[in-house]
């Protein structure tokens, strides 16, 4: 069974109102969340050179590498954690 796409996917979410409180708490969470990606972002790069630095010294300098798998996971499962309000808010 194939399904085309939904007619209203690109459509703003009209769950919050255009002004008040709410629509000012939206506004806040939304550049939040921007600034959350960005780190986020930064994180994903950081772990990539973890493990790229991790396998090069040790096929190349026989280097042993316990801190770097750790690192990298903490690195991964953090940006995947903060990205899911980011998620959630353009779903």
């Amino acid at each position: 069974m194939s399904h085309g796409p939904l007619p209203d996917r690109d459509d703003p979410a009209t769950a919050v109102a255009s002004t008040g409180l709410a629509a000012a708490f939206d506004r806040i969470l939304a550049i939040l969340n921007r600034i959350i990606v960005v780190f986020a972002a930064v994180a994903l790069v950081a772990a990539r050179v973890i493990l790229s630095y991790s396998v090069l010294s040790r096929a190349l300098f026989k280097a042993a590498n316990y801190w770097q798998d750790e690192a990298a996971v903490f690195l991964l499962v953090g940006a995947t954690f903060m990205t899911a309000a980011y998620v959630q808010q353009n779903r």
